[in-house]
């Protein structure tokens, strides 16, 4: 039995209740001693209602929040709950909860865990998924800090010190959609940096968020 570690995943929500309930019964699968936070974005469905069917399950609500966004229900939620380990992953399926494991096992004191998708995306998400990780890939090499194959992935794991010293130090895009990047390029020097391949699910419910103001946070994550 591997060794239990005091892990919250945060799964940030806006309008998941299609498929929110197949991933949290994945989770209490998987990695049953972990704390679930929904960190919820102002969702207009049952999403709240959903969570609220589990057991134990926490339902950050953040419709009275003046910064909205996916990094910032994050932040918030990791500055709200107090945890020595984090897990962040979708809510919307793509993430497989069988992957949980390892990524626990492979958490540590400074210590940030990338999982790194390694099967192709649809045609048009591949593409998009390419051009944002060269962009990505770009910033980090400016500022000195280790490559990663997926500097995009909305799938990974790091330790509460090392997160709350980047938030002190580093420039958060709160209304970006990919707070990794901003770990990575904030992490205090001497992090660790453990990637782990995986296999990525096709979203089975619900329908994707990305748009404009996605694309145009990616781009001030780059260049801040």
């Amino acid at each position: 039995m591997p060794l239990m570690k005091d892990i919250a995943i945060i799964l940030p929500t806006l309008n998941e209740e299609k498929a929110l309930g197949a991933v949290i019964a994945g989770i209490k699968k998987e990695l049953p001693y972990a704390k679930i936070i929904v960190a919820d974005d102002s969702s207009e469905d049952g999403t709240e209602k959903i969570a609220a069917s589990f057991s134990g399950v926490i339902f950050l609500d953040r419709k009275n929040e003046r910064e909205k966004g996916l990094c910032a229900s994050v932040l918030h939620a990791m500055q709200k709950y107090p945890h020595e380990f984090y897990i962040v992953m979708d809510a919307d399926g793509q993430h497989p909860a069988e992957a949980l494991p390892e990524l626990a096992a492979a958490l540590g004191e400074r210590t940030v865990v990338v999982m790194c998708r390694k099967n192709p995306l649809p045609p048009l998400r591949q593409a998009i998924s390419i051009g944002a990780a060269i962009l990505a890939k770009a910033r980090l090499m400016t500022c000195g800090r280790m490559q990663v194959a997926d500097p995009m992935s909305g799938f990974f794991g790091i330790d509460r010190k090392t997160a709350m010293a980047a938030m002190e130090r580093g420039h958060f895009v709160k209304n970006g959609f990919k707070v990794l990047l901003d770990f990575l390029k904030s992490a205090p020097e001497g992090t660790k940096i453990v990637q782990v391949p995986y296999d990525i699910n096709l979203r089975k419910a619900g329908a994707s968020k990305l748009g404009a103001t996605h694309v145009v946070g990616l781009l001030q994550s780059v260049l801040s």
